[in-house]
Order: structure tokens, then sequence, then C-alpha cells
């Protein structure tokens, strides 16, 4: 699962590539197509926003972290989903401002420090494939479990949520470009 973040209002120097998958295109036209819209995202940086659910939403904490002041309630949680809620042009211009500002002070920086030391520090937890006994004997796995190693325990399911600073940079840029935009 992933979400989709797409600019309501980007800012384009050029139009969007098309192809007509009713045509049955060939392998070599799809290739085009894709190497063309892989170039027209990355000029237009506030047209589109991708990451997976494990990247989206340590970043979308972040954003409510440092940019609660410009979000309600309804933006605080359905922006953890991906039913497209609309982030306006005028907030997510802010959001990308506060961004990219704290990216440069190095605020952002600190705080996936701080971040990754929490979740270093948290304890294992019981296996809950194996119910902490270190075997399995299921329609999946005869024998020792296959998610704890037979040890037991496993890390936290916090510690698969991922987040990095030019994670945070990528999406202030597409914020400040997108005129707006919704969470997919």
């Amino acid at each position: 699962m992933g979400m989709d973040i797409f600019g309501e209002n980007p800012k384009l120097s050029y139009e969007k590539p098309e192809i007509d998958w009713e045509s049955d295109p060939s392998e070599e036209e799809k290739s085009k197509y894709f190497d063309a819209l892989t170039k027209f995202e990355l000029d237009h940086p506030g047209y589109y926003f991708r990451n997976n659910v494990w990247w989206w939403r340590p970043l979308w904490e972040y954003i409510c972290d440092v940019c609660g002041h410009l979000l309600d309630d309804d933006d605080f949680n359905a922006g953890q989903y991906n039913d497209g809620h609309l982030i306006p042009q005028d907030t997510a211009f802010k959001i990308g401002i506060k961004l990219r500002d704290c990216v440069r002070s190095g605020k952002t920086e600190d705080y996936a420090i701080r971040r990754r030391a929490l979740l270093d520090s948290m304890p294992k937890v019981k296996c809950t494939h194996c119910q902490g006994t270190g075997i399995r004997n299921d329609e999946y796995v005869q024998g020792i479990c296959n998610a704890c190693s037979g040890l037991k325990t496993v890390k936290h399911s916090k510690t698969s949520y991922m987040f990095d600073v030019e994670n945070v940079n990528q999406f202030a840029e597409f914020a400040m470009q997108s005129g707006g935009f919704r969470i997919y």
C-alpha cells in the first residue's frame, strides 16, 4: 500500500505525456512513455509525490509535528490515509516553506537522529506469528518460525517505518509547487 499525492494546480512547463492503452502499445512504446513520464515528473516536482506507507506515515507525523499550526484536526487524521484528502494551496505552500527551513537549519536531521535513537531503544516484542514459542505449525510453516528465526521475539513494528531528511526535502519541494495536494 502506498500514498500517491497529486498536486492540485502544479506549475507545468509542458503537457504530461499520454499513451493510448487501448491500442495495445508495443513494449518499446510503453518504455518510451514511462521514460517520458519519469522525465515529466522530475521536471515538475509539484505534479506527483509518492511514498509507500512505511515512508509516508513518519513523514506525515513529522509534518504534523512541525506544521501543526497550519493544519486542522481533519488534516491530522486524514493525512494518514489515501482517501483523497485535500490540503489547499496556501497551506501546502506554507508546509513546503516550513519543511524546507527545517531541513536547511538542521532541525530535520536532529529529529531523524532522535527518532532513530528512540526506535533503536525499543525492546523487542513477542512474535505474533508463533505466539512467542519460536515454532510454527500452521498452513504456512512447519518448524522454526520464519518471522523470528526461532528467537521468540521480533523488533517492534514501529521500527519498520522509515524517515530521512531527503524524503522531507523532496516533499517540501513538491508541496511548494503543488498548488495544493490530494492524498490518495
